[in-house]
């Protein structure tokens, strides 16, 4: 049985004041760091609650937002989470995030959100031993695995007033026409379990702070590299940290006979 309903009794207040800073510190003499800061706005429209049941007959929340992705830490509630990516120079030090939710909803009544139960085989077979009919196939007999045992949720998650703890993380490095790209997990809707309380930040403020880097030469630049620029900018939000650039070289002279027919 599921139960579908669409956010509409929801609280409005301010949380700008609750800017969650996750400096790391900086080493002594350094040069002052650079940000680079995005925002990313949510409408209360995007989000969605479906009231379920687990198998063991659990009331849970299951939490959805249109265009995002999930958190799937088995043990663990399962939340929207926003994957941007930033361009920032080679060799680049991240020193920490900045994180303003901006205004907010909150949502009451969610004491239970659906959680990864990451299904792992059990030890117990309920099914019956000895089947009936086709216990012998062409292959071999069938086999019956045990049924699945569920990670239940984590007793941890008391000990956090909102779960996940951080609005956005800093994820996975790659390298991409001379820059890295690094991944931002943002977490735009929290959970306080302890008062059943969800929480959606609506225009949510990112600072990436770096320090150090090199940018790499933008006349030092072939076909290869000019289309991994272009990809580059179409898929980091700081695209205006990198430059245009469109050229086409002139091939070089040479003499040669050329016959026509």
């Amino acid at each position: 049985l599921v139960r579908r309903r669409f956010v509409s009794h929801m609280i409005l207040f301010t949380a700008a004041a609750a800017v969650s800073m996750l400096f790391l510190p900086a080493p002594a003499g350094a040069q002052a760091p650079n940000v680079v800061r995005f925002q990313e706005k949510l409408s209360p429209d995007d989000l969605s609650l479906e009231e379920t049941f687990l198998p063991d007959k659990t009331k849970v929340t299951r939490v959805r937002l249109r265009g995002a992705t999930e958190t799937g830490q088995a043990g663990f509630p399962i939340l929207p989470c926003l994957v941007r990516h930033v361009a920032l120079p080679r060799g680049a030090k991240i020193l920490g995030l900045t994180v303003d939710p901006g205004q907010s909803l909150t949502m009451q009544g969610h004491p239970v959100l659906e959680w990864q139960r990451g299904e792992q085989p059990g030890g117990q077979r309920q099914r019956e031993p000895k089947p009936p009919e086709y216990e012998q196939t062409p292959d071999g007999p069938l086999y019956y695995p045990p049924d699945d045992k569920a990670v239940p949720l984590d007793p941890s998650l008391q000990q956090f007033s909102l779960w996940p703890p951080q609005a956005a993380s800093v994820g996975e490095t790659t390298e991409l026409a001379g820059y890295e790209v690094v991944a931002i997990k943002v977490f735009p809707v929290q959970w306080a379990s302890r008062q059943g309380l969800l929480s959606l930040s609506q225009a949510i403020t990112v600072g990436i702070n770096f320090s150090g880097g090199t940018v790499p030469d933008p006349k030092r630049r072939d076909y290869t590299s000019l289309s991994e620029l272009e990809a580059l900018r179409g898929l980091v939000v700081n695209a205006s940290d990198v430059p245009d650039i469109a050229f086409a070289p002139i091939p070089e002279e040479f003499d040669a006979w050329h016959l026509i027919i």
